[in-house]
């Protein structure tokens, strides 16, 4: 099975019932692809920003999950350090 077609078969899933593995996918290819509406990328600080707001919203919708520490998150760790690293040198 490729890539893309576990993302096709998850990404109509609720993040709230989402396996862990999942959301490490789904979390991950959002962060590659979010852009703002003009198609400029968001500066890095965003991308923090954003997940923690994710992470707000699952909390608040009774999934308590600490995005940033969770271990079955590595896959969306690693993106989001590497996004992080690749804007800030745009910066």
């Amino acid at each position: 099975m490729k890539q893309t077609d576990h993302l096709d078969n998850v990404i109509d899933g609720n993040l709230l019932t989402l396996k862990i593995d999942e959301l490490s996918d789904i979390l991950s290819s959002f962060l590659i692809e979010i852009c703002k509406q003009n198609s400029e990328e968001y500066p890095h600080e965003i991308l923090y920003e954003i997940v923690l707001s994710i992470q707000y919203y699952m909390c608040m919708n009774g999934r308590d999950i600490k995005l940033l520490d969770h271990p079955g998150l590595v896959k969306m760790h690693n993106t989001l350090d590497n996004r992080i690293k690749q804007l800030s040198k745009k910066a």
